[in-house]
């Protein structure tokens, strides 16, 4: 539905119905679809508003207070939303930066009795944008930003303590793992490129741009702000993305691939590119391709089959992204994969548009088909890969205390066994025992170096190859008695003295 109140077309909607990276998650990170609706929310709000609801003052007054509480409430929900703000107010600058670079010297007679100004467009035709449009946009967004500041600082007041979302020093320190190990960031960006041409089914990107082009030589001036969003979403995401693998790959090279931030993004940017693509073949307009296009994505092509990285599962992200494997195994679905992406371009450049179409209803059918086979296949291959650890906790179960989820206590535990965790039991997050403000949950992990400071009642249940512990406390984590001493395991301290 929302969709459709973007584009009016009922074939988008039914593409992203089936579109493989949005209905194939795991059922432990469902807010990524959520937040994949709340994109979707936004970009319809903010072409309506943007087309009809700045002209008087106390529109833009209600629409900046709509459209900010909706971008808090989406960074609410993910905490990599914090990037869309940025995104929104980068629209806004470059959209005035464009007009300010392409304004005439002086408009028209008729155009300056209409209330109209003129903007030069690429070409020799006119870019006319309304009048009021030039201020009260400026005022959106300051009213918006405003907004979502007030929202934010109240949700840290009542709801939750303030805390960084990133740690800034960690990502000064991956901005100059950047620049230091080119070589090495190399590869990450590859990587992503190709998911992210992938996700885009190798020439939807080729039409976005193309239809982007063309807008800004149009007077669809609300078209133009949501594509400038959507592409400083895109690098935004993609930028911050990068970053958090280079922080992380040091320690697990599993994140030499995640494409887990970037999916709802590409989510919303695959509707726009296939409803450019959808245009671009019926209106049969005059159509140029450029030889880097070409040469760029047969290189990523060439990259997926020799050098991508196809590393073990990684926990969290986005289950289809491993379907890439049967173009590495398998030398006929690599061919066949060529085939169609050189058919499409072969197909565009001799204006046979009705091939191209039908090539890419069959590329976008078997990359459907091959990521819910892997999808299904996941779990399998996690439950076989890391079959003793699984067991493990299944064990630490078995002893028929109901007091679940536990919680972590003092110390962090091992990658591995936390993904697991979360793998076993979806919906039951393993949080630390200081996130939890009254009842806190007698089961807990605790790590070898702090199983002493433990109260006495507490007794083991199961322990873990790495060293982790399986405790039950049954009169709580912390106990005390009328003299108001705590007993520890190892120590005793009195509470007030």
């Amino acid at each position: 539905v929302l969709v459709f109140l973007i584009f009016d077309l009922w074939i988008l909607s039914f593409f992203v119905m089936v579109y493989p990276a949005l209905f194939v998650y795991s059922s432990s990170i469902i807010s990524e679809t959520f937040f994949t609706v709340l994109l979707f929310v936004l970009f319809v709000v903010l072409k309506n508003i943007v087309k009809g609801d700045l002209h008087k003052n106390v529109h833009v007054l209600l629409s900046g207070f709509v459209f900010g509480f909706l971008i808090f409430f989406a960074r609410f929900t993910r905490s990599f939303g914090v990037i869309i703000l940025p995104a929104f107010i980068l629209s806004g600058v470059f959209f005035y930066v464009l007009k300010r670079i392409h304004e005439p010297k002086a408009a028209s007679n008729e155009d300056a009795a209409q209330g109209v100004v003129s903007i030069d467009k690429l070409s020799d035709n006119r870019w006319k944008i309304p009048k009021y449009l030039h201020r009260n946009l400026l005022y959106f967004i300051l009213i918006t930003s405003g907004v979502y500041f007030l929202f934010d600082f109240l949700a840290h007041a009542l709801i939750y303590p303030p805390a960084g979302l990133y740690k800034t020093e960690s990502y000064i320190r991956a901005f100059a793992l950047f620049i230091s190990r080119p070589w090495h960031t190399l590869s990450i960006v590859q990587n992503q490129l190709v998911t992210f041409f992938v996700s885009q089914f190798w020439i939807l990107p080729f039409f976005f741009i193309r239809e982007t082009y063309r807008s800004l030589r149009s007077r669809n001036y609300e078209d133009i702000i949501s594509r400038f969003f959507l592409l400083f979403l895109l690098i935004g995401a993609f930028v911050l993305t990068v970053l958090h693998q280079i922080q992380v790959v040091e320690r697990n090279n599993q994140y030499l691939l995640f494409s887990r931030y970037l999916d709802p993004i590409y989510v919303v940017l695959f509707v726009y590119s296939v409803r450019d693509f959808f245009h671009s073949l019926v209106s049969h307009s005059r159509h140029t391709v450029h030889a880097a296009w070409i040469a760029i994505t047969a290189y990523l092509v060439w990259y997926l089959y020799f050098n991508f990285y196809y590393g073990w599962y990684k926990f969290g992200n986005n289950m289809p992204i491993y379907y890439l494997r049967v173009f590495k195994e398998s030398l006929f679905n690599f061919a066949l994969l060529v085939s169609l992406i050189g058919g499409m371009w072969y197909f565009f450049l001799q204006k046979k548009y009705q091939f191209v179409l039908i090539a890419f209803v069959i590329l976008f059918t078997w990359h459907s088909y091959l990521s819910i086979i892997a999808t299904r296949a996941v779990p399998r291959y996690v439950a076989k890969l890391y079959a003793p650890k699984l067991d493990m906790w299944q064990n630490s179960f078995k002893n028929g205390y109901s007091d679940t989820p536990l919680c972590v206590y003092k110390s962090e535990i091992t990658h591995e066994l936390y993904y697991l965790y979360h793998f076993q039991y979806p919906y039951q997050y393993l949080k630390k025992c200081d996130e939890f403000d009254k009842q806190k949950p007698k089961k807990i992990i605790v790590g070898l170096e702090h199983s002493n400071g433990l109260p006495v009642s507490c007794g083991v249940q199961f322990t873990f190859d790495s060293g982790e512990s399986v405790y039950y406390c049954p009169l709580g984590i912390y106990e005390t008695n009328r003299n108001n001493t705590l007993f520890q395991r190892g120590k005793v301290s009195s509470l007030g003295y």
